[in-house]
């Protein structure tokens, strides 16, 4: 009987927009709070505060979060173009990511110092997605699940090559 029930496409696509809210969250007060106090980032609240009883596990944000993406990337393969499938990803994800780039190496030439160097030839790998494969460090560490991505896109782009 309600099986019938079904929910409508844009209702599902706001709920997994929550649950991307949720593992962004998750992960960032992993790391402002858990990770930073454990680490000596963070000198001005100690390891006894409550919250980092519940913050600890903000790390499955990430797998939250590519759970959330390879359901999403299902959509953006149901053309079964991959040509198709890869202008779509190209669209959605460089204009932001080259901004992010170029914003963070901004700030880590300027003011970064020894902790942030980043050189032009880093920035120029960096806004090519393909740093990691080329053996060149992000200029954002928040980068580094990069590469798992582009594994996945690479394996659905195959897929919808060859027709399966």
């Amino acid at each position: 009987m309600h099986a019938d029930v079904k929910i409508p496409t844009s209702k599902r696509l706001e709920l997994l927009d929550s649950a991307r809210f949720l593992a962004v969250l998750m992960v960032m007060m992993f790391h402002y709070t858990f990770n930073g106090i454990v680490n000596g980032k963070i000198t001005s609240i100690g390891q006894e505060i409550w919250v980092v009883d519940f913050t600890k596990y903000g790390y499955l944000g990430v797998e939250l979060f590519f759970m959330i993406s390879g359901y999403v990337i299902f959509f953006s393969a149901q053309s079964g173009s991959a040509s198709k499938f890869a202008v779509s990803r190209a669209v959605r994800l460089f204009p932001a990511y080259w901004l992010a780039v170029l914003f963070t190496s901004f700030f880590a030439i300027s003011w970064g110092g020894d902790l942030m160097s980043v050189t032009p030839m880093m920035v120029l790998a960096n806004l090519t997605m393909l740093q990691s494969f080329l053996g060149v460090n992000d200029v954002d560490g928040f980068y580094w699940t990069l590469a798992y991505e582009i594994r996945f896109y690479v394996a659905v782009f195959v897929v919808l090559l060859v027709g399966w």
